[in-house]
């Protein structure tokens, strides 16, 4: 801190009448040293203060310093300001102080487009849009003056001669104004629902593209996945028939086909699925990063496992060793993770135990906050060790999944069920014994944990694997019997 920030602190605190407080020797305590070390602030602290809650008083000391600075630099940005000023605004409305609202808008709107703080200005304005609409009612507002505010909107919006924030500002104000009034229609509603839900369609393919993103979003929300897919797919088609595609939306062209070919793939349509790929694998040659590989081998592997063409994912996982061996630098945590579960569900199914493990066991070296990939990487092991006939390592593996699986709640009592059925097929030479004992874990997962049964391991499916183990089946034509039948339940 400067010498001015710490004397503005020191300000601070006296206003909150903590002049002598502990917070404020401790800040002295920090100023005086060259650097920090933290040991000598703690045995201080329990000298000075041997009763105070020491992480109570540095949590505290943190958050005023915090505080502090912001005001301190309140006057010294436009952003600063205009946020400030949002702030208040959105204080008189809650207080229906609807009169002393506008002038605070106005004064926003002006420092806002004075220093081309353009991120900011559709909350400007959509607060201007809502505080007058509650203030005089929209019922009493005509559509012209309605139409107005828009343009309003728009001829700020030219002044900023940048198509990209232009498009993004309106496709923002725009959402705003349509969802917020749109879906207002209760029977003391002050707003015009009937002029609002029928404002015309957005002009830019931006704000198209959030519109229907936002209907697929709430369509797939509802369960309707068709629905969904629908409004995806004319994403796509603008898109394709945009002049100013695909180098500036491509992103949001590979999130289309993402979305589309995953709901294909996951609704068993398979001839959707093809069609899309094909759509991915035409794209031109510029186009393609590492990134964009790592989407489209995933897809592949997705499609692969889903259809029971364990060929292709054959060729996919040597694909996705290539891409890891060669770009690991350039590829996010998550990318890498998915790529290497991949490869080893792929080993799994064809057999190759060895290779399973060894990537499942550099996974499990990993730390992990997402529940169900910690699941699929010790389920896993445990059935890769099962079917190598391990018996020796299969015990400890067994005991430490009890370990983990032993906590309440239902994805980890799935991987407890599990885990108890292995241990006791593990110890039974009696093939009828063993089938007896995975059709109950079958039934068992069916009845108490279908939702988790249903895609809870990521890539790998279990049910393919039971359904092997009972009709003692390949497990490459268990796959393909699941890609042509129901066979959920």
């Amino acid at each position: 801190m400067t010498r001015e920030e710490k004397r503005y602190f020191k300000l601070y605190l006296k206003g909150l009448g903590k002049k002598e407080g502990h917070q404020s020797k401790l800040f002295d305590l920090i100023s005086k040293q060259e650097e920090f070390e933290e040991t000598a602030i703690k045995k201080k602290l329990q000298t000075t203060f041997p009763s105070q809650n020491k992480s109570a008083l540095q949590i505290n000391t943190y958050q005023n310093i915090l505080r502090c600075l912001n005001l301190f630099y309140t006057n010294t940005y436009a952003e600063t300001k205009v946020l400030e000023l949002l702030k208040t605004i959105k204080l008189l409305y809650t207080k229906n102080l609807f009169t002393l609202v506008l002038p605070e808008i106005e004064k926003a709107k002006k420092l806002a487009l004075e220093h081309k703080c353009i991120t900011l200005l559709p909350q400007i304005l959509f607060w201007d849009f809502k505080v007058r609409g509650q203030a005089f009612s929209f019922n009493n507002t005509s559509k012209e003056q309605l139409e107005d505010k828009f343009e309003e909107f728009e001829l700020i919006l030219e002044q900023i001669q940048n198509f990209y924030t232009y498009t993004k500002s309106w496709t923002k104000f725009y959402i705003y104004v349509r969802h917020y009034f749109g879906n207002n229609t209760t029977k003391h509603s002050s707003t015009n629902p009937d002029f609002i839900q029928h404002l015309p369609p957005p002009n830019n393919l931006h704000a198209l593209l959030l519109d229907n993103k936002t209907k697929s979003l709430q369509a797939y929300i509802s369960n309707d996945y068709d629905t969904s897919v629908t409004f995806t797919i004319k994403s796509l088609q603008a898109l394709e028939e945009s002049s100013k595609v695909i180098k500036e939306y491509f992103a949001e062209y590979l999130s289309c086909l993402y979305r589309i070919i995953g709901n294909s793939i996951a609704r068993k349509n398979w001839e959707m699925s093809q069609q899309y790929l094909k759509k991915l694998e035409t794209l031109p040659s510029d186009f393609w990063t590492i990134a964009t590989y790592a989407i489209y081998y995933e897809l592949l592997f997705h499609y692969g496992f889903r259809s029971g063409d364990l060929n292709r994912t054959q060729a996919t996982s040597k694909l996705s060793k290539k891409l890891l061996a060669e770009n690991k630098p350039q590829l996010n945590f998550t990318v890498q993770r998915d790529q290497s579960i991949a490869i080893a569900v792929n080993a799994f199914y064809h057999q190759d135990y060895d290779e399973c493990i060894d990537y499942l066991t550099a996974l499990e070296a990993l730390k992990y906050e997402d529940i169900n990939m910690q699941n699929t990487i010790k389920i896993m092991l445990m059935l890769a060790y099962y079917e190598k006939k391990e018996y020796l390592l299969l015990p400890s593996i067994i005991r430490s999944n009890y370990r983990f699986f032993k906590k309440d709640g239902p994805r980890k009592s799935f991987g407890y069920t599990i885990t108890q059925a292995l241990n006791k097929a593990s110890k039974t030479i009696d093939e009828a014994k063993k089938v007896q004992i995975f059709s109950a874990l079958k039934k068992e997962l069916t009845l108490h944990h279908n939702s988790y049964y249903n895609g809870t391991l990521m890539f790998f499916d279990i049910r393919v694997w039971l359904h092997s183990k009972i009709h003692n089946l390949d497990i490459a034509k268990s796959l393909v019997e699941f890609r042509d039948k129901d066979l959920i339940n």
